[in-house]
């Protein structure tokens, strides 16, 4: 079985991804980067060294390219100023300047709200995120890659049902999956979870595996087997035309 490693880029906005060095530490890892033809393949510490040195060349020639497609990007909607709208606006910038990148995530919190701020803060957020999806979705909906793209939103974790000392809930095992996007089939898949019958720990008991979902964007999206990926066999579901 081959794998092949990609490495992934994280960053909080494309300003904030770049290099600061002098012009002396720049040129030192450029003379340290150039390696003759034919030299012989290296080994132990050089052999590490060589692959740090690599990965901040590529690091810095992409900060570069993030920045100018991030600047040079005139969206087709109008996004909110939110955190959230923000980093949708920068993978909208980077699809549409033809980035090669088939995955993109981005961060949304903070739901772990509890007392008087519970129902306001949810609404507020809910308010966000929907906002900030459709600016998205409008901002891609003409391009080529807006045409193949799915939005998968999921929680770390789940709610349990009954109120702790908080006034909130405690982390559960059990909660919802959204997916949106052209090729998306809509429509609610698995039952509703039962409010009475849970597990020993308080716990909804879940009506549909997530690794499911998992299964069927990598199937009918990717093209990979999701047994490879998810080391077990889990079966799809009709969720992508």
């Amino acid at each position: 079985m081959i794998f092949i490693q990609i490495p992934a880029l994280a960053f909080t906005a494309p300003s904030s991804f770049q290099w600061f060095a002098d012009e002396r530490a720049h040129a030192a890892l450029s003379a340290s980067t150039t390696l003759r033809a034919g030299a012989s393949p290296l080994a132990g510490r050089e052999a590490v060294l060589a692959c740090m040195r690599s990965t901040l060349t590529t690091a810095n020639t992409t900060s570069e390219r993030v920045a100018l497609a991030a600047a040079n990007h005139r969206p087709n909607a109008t996004y909110p100023q939110t955190p959230l709208a923000d980093s949708l606006r920068t993978v909208a910038a980077l699809m549409s300047a033809g980035f090669p990148t088939r995955v993109y995530s981005v961060a949304f919190g903070n739901f772990d709200a509890h007392g008087a701020i519970l129902r306001g803060g949810y609404f507020r957020l809910l308010r966000e995120l929907d906002q900030a999806l459709d600016a998205f979705l409008s901002d891609i909906a003409h391009t080529s890659s807006g045409a193949q793209a799915i939005v998968l939103a999921f929680s770390e974790f789940g709610r349990r049902l009954q109120e702790n000392e908080s006034r909130g809930t405690d982390h559960g095992a059990a909660g919802p999956m959204f997916m949106v996007g052209p090729r998306v089939r809509g429509g609610f898949y698995g039952a509703h979870p039962s409010l009475v019958e849970l597990d020993g720990n308080g716990n909804l008991v879940h009506t549909l595996d997530f690794r499911r979902v998992y299964a069927s964007v990598l199937r009918d999206a990717f093209g990979v087997e999701p047994a490879r990926v998810l080391d077990a066999d889990f079966a799809p579901l009709p969720l992508l035309a």
